[in-house]
């Protein structure tokens, strides 16, 4: 397999059909991966469950059958890479594109694991990871077999999508924060703009990054700091704050899931957990940020970015999560 990567296939676009509202993460997250891809100048296929979608001049589209193994192989025919930005309630997703890239001869795959740690067991120990954890166990034997090599990237929290959202409970128009604990867990942040310039920069240094985790991040702070940052740039009046026991929370969760149900306040409350109070010590491994493109973000940075997300309007309605 040649470590030259020009062909790179997407999964997970933002168009794509979603498959419970987390996915509109994941789908934010491919549609800037798309933009840092071609900016890049990588040739780009994305990977689509339906047609009739609007892409950039120059990107190609397969619409797939994601449950067919050979379907996702034959659409990966020639691809030297494959992005996997996707999300949703299947388990088994992420490792019928693994068995797909191998069968197509595709040199990398960028794992979708942009989020928390995927070599913490503690972090993945809630229900939603367990099929990516199946899917890194997978990955990395076939990888120690010579089939295929992997990257992952993992970012924490999506900085800008979280200020617009309030996923992480915390929400800067309404003033309302819902600390995770006691909020004083350090977690890591980082604009989707830098994931998008890392992963590229994972497929131009292909060498430099096979078999490996990386841990990137703008900015490391817990939600009281973040929170405290949000007080300075738009008044410390009127603030609604509260506090979460999160072990209840991911029991309450845990029970939902296991009994059938699975929707954005159950999935959002074992990521809350993984993130929120899992502290992430890898993330200081600031090498990994220079050899991927990511810059730190000062507090007047961050604050600047905190005044043009509450000017934009309304909150979304996922950022009915942080009244929860």
């Amino acid at each position: 397999m040649s470590s030259k990567i020009t062909n790179v296939a997407l999964a997970g676009h933002e168009n794509e059909e979603l498959l419970t509202e987390i996915a509109q993460a994941t789908g934010v997250l491919g549609s800037a991966i798309l933009n840092g891809l071609l900016e890049a100048n990588f040739t780009v296929t994305v990977i689509a469950r339906k047609g009739g979608q609007t892409f950039p001049s120059g990107v190609s589209v397969e619409v797939v059958d994601t449950n067919s193994v050979s379907a996702i192989a034959e659409a990966l025919r020639g691809q030297d890479a494959i992005v996997d930005a996707t999300s949703g309630p299947d388990p088994t997703l992420q490792g019928r594109i693994i068995e797909a890239a191998v069968s197509a001869g595709v040199y990398r795959i960028v794992m979708g694991e942009f989020s928390v740690d995927p070599e913490d067991p503690v972090a993945r120990s809630p229900l939603i990871h367990h099929g990516k954890n199946q899917a890194f166990k997978q990955i990395k034997q076939l990888a120690a077999e010579g089939k295929i090599t992997w990257t992952t990237i993992s970012n924490g929290a999506f900085l800008d999508w979280n200020l617009r959202t309030g996923f992480i409970n915390i929400d800067i128009r309404s003033k309302k924060a819902r600390y995770m604990n006691d909020g004083t867990n350090p977690l890591p942040w980082t604009m989707l703009s830098s994931i998008s310039t890392a992963v590229a920069n994972v497929l131009k240094k292909a060498e430099h990054t096979e078999n490996r985790s990386f841990y990137i991040s703008n900015v490391i702070k817990s939600q009281k700091q973040m929170v405290g940052l949000a007080k300075e740039a738009l008044g410390s009046d009127g603030w609604d704050e509260s506090n979460q026991d999160m072990d209840s929370k991911l029991k309450g969760a845990t029970e939902a899931m296991m009994a059938g149900k699975v929707d954005l306040e159950v999935i959002g409350d074992m990521i809350r957990w993984s993130a929120g109070t899992v502290p992430a010590p890898r993330w200081e491994q600031l090498d990994d940020n220079a050899l991927l493109g990511v810059e730190r973000m000062n507090d007047d940075e961050v604050r600047e970015l905190i005044r043009d997300i509450a000017s934009e309007g309304k909150s979304s309605p996922e950022s009915m999560l942080a009244n929860k």
